[in-house]
């Protein structure tokens, strides 16, 4: 599966059930962020000339695939997610509030989700989630699939 996969466009990779997810859909988090990572690597010219999606897409969606393997793989989400930033301040947000769920940061949780306001209510009610998980200490990906 994995050399087929290396050969989908960065759309079909990231968007299909041919590409990662499949391996997320399955439960195995960890295989798809190491798969989404050797993505990047092989094919991160052709990423950079689709334009959509982003490479800072890649790393996020890395990212939380790790975050979603369980804590002990939070510093390398984080790593992953730090990768992710953009010329986008309400993405960066966005970015950096989940990096605050990961890190027990409340405060940066509340910026993202005050920064976010009504400019996008889909990541603003993501984000919500994840605050509301913060003080309970529950894990990412319960939180978020929740």
């Amino acid at each position: 599966m994995d050399s087929d996969s290396l050969r989908l466009t960065p759309a079909e990779f990231d968007s299909s059930k041919r590409g990662w997810r499949i391996l997320a859909a399955r439960g195995h988090d960890l295989a798809a962020a190491k798969l989404i990572l050797r993505y990047i690597n092989e094919r991160k010219d052709a990423i950079q000339a689709g334009g959509s999606p982003s490479l800072a897409t890649f790393y996020f969606h890395a990212g939380q695939e790790y975050a979603c393997a369980g804590r002990e793989h939070y510093s390398a989400a984080i790593v992953q997610m730090r990768k992710a930033h953009k010329a986008d301040s309400s993405w960066n947000a966005y970015v950096n509030a989940t990096i605050g769920f990961l890190t027990e940061d409340e405060q940066a949780l509340a910026s993202g989700i005050r920064e976010l306001g009504a400019t996008s209510p889909e990541l603003t009610q993501i984000l919500k989630k994840l605050e509301a998980g913060l003080p309970k200490s529950k894990q990412y990906r319960e939180v978020y699939d929740s």
